[in-house]
């Protein structure tokens, strides 16, 4: 069975998704949980190689200490453990988080800082660790003290790889990953990918400063941002997931920057590098020529979207396949 479970996260009190595929569009009205449903993920894949600072990072929140880490809590309410479970063919791991923190004063002493914290326990299939997460407020700026278990974990669990796209993606650079790519001899398969898109693209470069030329043939290199949008955020997403073999590339807000007649360009070399590259792909959208092109572009036994709806503290997941998603555009039901 393929499932998320998610339980005192951010605004979720619970949250059950099941029968996941390859791939996985979210959809639902704003603050339903959609992003909320993405950090679980990357949580649960990355915790504790990363420190909790940048579960915040991911929505630019800034931390001035143990007690910023509270809208990771439901409500804020930290007496609530934050537990979630991902079960799929790349990912088999639980992630709970609690908080020793709660109804303290700050600022802490050193010595209170030692035996105060949040603990976490990860089991993933044969590994199981159970950590303390403490904090010098003073002498590591902020910053997760190493202690031997938490290296121990780095050490011995196994790696899933996984990327969080974010909905503000214009300024990222992804040239690292290319050069990542370039440097293994493993650009050719990106270029094949590319061609697909765009048939007169025929090598990538980097110029100084990350920056990314395409070779179309001409006497002169382009400036990837001359290819437009979609064809920029599609490089950078195949880029990305060529990088992360049996991983899982988290996208919010996948239609974000495009305009909708870049979408199918976006979503047919996504999902060709996810098969190339076996990843797992978790998406969220609020558009409709986004799932039209989702499904356009995928088989329907890979492929499925989630609503999410919300009443009062309450969360629901409803599946659609792309047979009744055909039903619901013809019909002019609302999906989104």
């Amino acid at each position: 069975m393929n499932e998320i479970k998610i339980s005192n996260f951010r605004g979720i009190k619970n949250l059950f998704v099941k029968e996941t595929k390859l791939f996985n569009l979210i959809a639902g009205k704003n603050n339903c949980g959609k992003t909320t449903v993405l950090e679980a993920i990357y949580a649960a894949a990355s915790i504790p190689r990363i420190s909790l600072h940048l579960l915040n990072d991911i929505r630019v929140l800034k931390t001035n200490g143990n007690d910023d880490f509270n809208s990771l809590f439901f409500n804020t309410d930290k007496s609530l453990d934050i537990k979630v479970e991902i079960e799929n063919e790349n990912l088999n791991r639980s992630v709970t988080i609690k908080s020793r923190t709660s109804g303290t004063d700050f600022p802490l002493s050193y010595q209170e800082l030692q035996k105060k914290g949040y603990s976490v326990c990860v089991e993933n299939n044969d590994y199981d660790y159970s950590v303390s997460m403490n904090y010098d407020k003073i002498n590591t700026n902020q910053q997760i003290i190493m202690n031997e278990d938490i290296v121990k974990i780095q050490k011995d669990m196994p790696v899933v790889p996984v990327f969080l796209w974010g909905a503000q993606w214009e300024n990222f650079n992804f040239s690292q990953y290319l050069e990542k790519l370039i440097v293994a001899k493993k650009i050719a398969s990106v270029i094949s990918l590319l061609k697909k898109i765009e048939p007169s693209v025929q090598n990538i470069q980097l110029g100084n400063e990350g920056k990314i030329y395409i070779d179309t043939g001409i006497k002169n290199l382009f400036p990837v941002q001359v290819m437009g949008a979609g064809f920029v955020k599609a490089l950078g997403l195949i880029s990305i997931i060529s990088t992360l073999h049996d991983g899982i590339i988290l996208i919010d807000e996948f239609e974000n920057g495009l305009h909708f007649s870049a979408m199918d360009i976006l979503w047919k070399g996504v999902v060709e590098a996810c098969k190339k590259n076996n990843v797992i792909l978790f998406a969220t959208t609020h558009s409709y020529e986004c799932i039209q092109s989702f499904f356009e572009n995928t088989e329907q036994e890979q492929s499925v979207l989630f609503r999410i709806e919300k009443k009062s503290n309450e969360h629901s997941v409803f599946s659609i396949s792309k047979d009744n998603a055909n039903i619901a555009f013809e019909e002019n039901w609302e999906i989104r």
